[in-house]
């Protein structure tokens, strides 16, 4: 089934690839830089392989999710640099094990918004941002008891912005106390507890200054629903710059940390950092101006986050079902060829919605029902196989060196549009990966990865373990069923397998040859080699009684060395037997003394009325006749 997949080095040779590492494809902001990086790289031969996460890590260093395992796949041997979004990681030891290889094979390394030794940082001045939407509350709307939402105590992030507060409020002799501070966690549910909280007061602040855009959202509604007046009654700002501020009454004053400045920033130092500069320029955010705070609505960034909006949300009545459907499909599947199936099916009928090729690269040990893969450690030398490919319909299930990124590398990076590459991952292990390769930068199609990552990640994770299990219920009917030495049937599976076998007889009754073998001088090797060398004696027996047999016999172990094959086939009885004595030669000479055995046969037809016993009893008769003459001739 698995071949081996040969591609010719020019195919990912012909193009000059950046290594982007970052999470979620489909947030407006992260496919927004990653769209206009691309087209900026375009221009110069450059090629940008998007490494992401499905889910951001939020600095839960003892807690990283298998799919980190997505940035072990870089090629850092190919590529040119590394670009990581350390803030939509969350993951300083994530962020160091991709710089630490990095660096490894020589290879320059761009951060945006982190700061880490050895590589050039880009980051956007959020002190200067946030410190300009502060002063504009303060100064411009003259606001003298102003409140800040902070975000997570001790947070770099967090205190920053507390600092510029107070200096704010000191250049413009306003007395501070810890009173004026809340801590929102950058998130809703503690922003929206925070502002209860306020609401109790005696006095509400005249304004409440969010650390990031969720809060600010979540603070305004929170007010409004109390029937607090924003911003007749209360200012609000946010800060960051996301969409969603301008889709919600009033419309939020914020500070917009423009991705596609930071693109131009990041295109504008990439060739000096390849060639060994290490830089950190700083981007500037935008100050937006909206309702929240009093000030017009900003209507130009209004209708791109319209659009944007639109995009990023739209979705289809019949998508869970269709995930469900295709989850199901690969679970219950039987082969490789089955799972790929499914997945083809799959999309298929996102036909329209979804028209990205994607390329399915597992590790091989997924489709060995011997090996359960997730209780193993993984390796840098494990063999991972294509088990699904959009565009190689007929390799799927070749092996596949990672080295070389993808099948079809060139044709997939000529049109210059990134590809993006997530793990492949399940009950917290990395299978693999997936690699999709888009004709556009559509974020309805980037939205649609998470889904149909999560799709495969379910159904090839379940169709593992179901295969699984299956092969340890084959394993413990094994157990009733065979001997355990010698692995033939015993004596009470032989007996339920004849009479399987005998209701499936035709009329006329089938050829049937009984061989029985009987080991020679089994006391003399237990007595003077010990009776593990006797056990090895009669599982080699049974060895060359079992591989000499057609595959349709019935071998059984009779009891002590005695074995017996019930052949329901014409054969040919003398090639049977010098094959039987060939091996039981070569088992002598490996294991250092001496085997053999002595086999009597009995040739006859299979009826069901066949009294099986009185044939054994003659081909039981045979053996022990040859038994004889073997020892006469000793």
């Amino acid at each position: 089934m698995v071949k081996y997949l040969h591609m010719e080095q020019k195919t990912e040779e012909k193009y000059r690839l950046i290594a982007l590492c970052t999470s979620r494809v489909y947030d407006s902001g992260v496919h927004a830089f990653i769209e206009n990086l691309a087209g900026l790289l375009k221009a110069r031969g450059f090629r940008l392989l998007v490494y992401a996460l499905n889910a951001d890590q939020y600095w839960a260093e003892n807690l990283l999710s298998a799919e980190c395992a997505v940035f072990d796949f870089i090629p850092f041997e190919r590529i040119e640099a590394v670009i990581l979004m350390d803030e939509k990681i969350k993951s300083r030891r994530v962020a160091e094990h991709i710089i630490s290889r990095a660096h490894a094979a020589g290879k320059a390394v761009i951060v945006l918004d982190g700061t880490y030794e050895g590589c050039s940082c880009i980051r956007f001045d959020f002190r200067s941002g946030f410190e300009r939407v502060v002063r504009h509350v303060i100064e411009d709307h003259g606001v003298r008891h102003p409140h800040l939402m902070a975000g997570i105590p001790e947070n770099p992030f967090s205190d920053e912005r507390i600092e510029v507060f107070k200096e704010v409020l000191s250049d413009n002799g306003i007395p501070y106390d810890d009173s004026m501070i809340s801590f929102g966690m950058f998130w809703a549910i503690p922003a929206r507890k925070c502002t209860e909280e306020l609401l109790k007061r005696d006095e509400l602040p005249e304004a409440i200054i969010c650390a990031n855009d969720i809060m600010a959202i979540n603070v305004s509604d929170t007010l409004q629903n109390a029937g607090v007046d924003v911003p007749g009654r209360v200012l609000v700002t946010g800060f960051d710059g996301y969409d969603e501020v301008f889709m919600v009454a009033p419309s939020i004053t914020t500070a917009d940390c423009s991705p596609i400045v930071m693109a131009k920033s990041c295109d504008g130092i990439l060739e000096r950092c390849i060639n060994g500069e290490i830089l950190a320029p700083l981007v500037e955010p935008e100050l937006i101006l909206n309702e929240s705070c009093g000030c017009p609505r900003c209507t130009a960034k209004l209708r791109s986050s319209l659009n944007s909006f639109n995009r990023s949300f739209y979705r289809f009545q019949d998508e869970t079902r269709l995930t469900h459907d295709s989850i199901t499909g690969i679970i219950t599947s039987n082969s490789v060829e089955e799972t790929s199936a499914s997945i083809a099916e799959a999309l298929k009928a996102m036909s329209g919605r979804f028209t990205a090729s994607l390329s399915c690269i597992a590790d091989r040990k997924c489709f060995s029902k011997e090996q359960f893969f997730f209780t193993e450690c993984m390796s840098e030398n494990e063999e991972y196989a294509v088990f699904f490919d959009s565009a190689l319909k007929a390799d799927t299930g070749t092996v596949f060196d990672t080295k070389k990124i993808l099948p079809l590398a060139e044709e997939r990076l000529k049109d210059g549009y990134p590809l993006v590459i997530h793990a492949l991952d399940y009950m917290n292990r990395c299978m693999g990966y997936i690699v999709y390769s888009f004709k556009g930068t559509e974020i309805t199609e980037y939205s649609l990865t998470a889904n149909i990552t999560e799709m495969i990640n379910m159904g090839l994770g379940g169709y593992i373990t179901t295969q699984y299990q299956q092969y340890l219920m084959g394993k413990v009917a094994d157990m009733y069923r065979l001997d355990a030495l010698t692995g033939l049937l015993n004596r009470a599976a032989f007996h339920a397998a004849l009479q399987e076998l005998i209701a499936r007889l035709p009329e006329e009754g089938r050829p049937m040859m009984i061989l029985m073998t009987d080991l020679d001088g089994l006391k003399i090797i237990n007595d003077t080699l010990g009776h593990d060398a006797g056990d090895r004696a009669i599982a080699a027996s049974a060895a060359a009684l079992k591989a000499s047999c057609p595959k349709e016999s019935l071998c059984v172990r009779f009891g002590g060395d005695e074995m017996m094959a019930l052949i329901p086939v014409a054969c040919d009885k003398e090639a049977i037997l010098e094959n039987i004595q060939k091996m039981t030669a070569e088992s002598s000479a490996r294991e250092g003394f001496r085997i053999s055995a002595s086999c009597g046969t009995y040739e006859s037809r299979l009826y069901p009325h066949t009294d099986i016993k009185n044939v054994i009893k003659k081909a039981d008769e045979e053996m022990y006749a040859v038994k004889k003459s073997r020892k006469r001739e000793a």
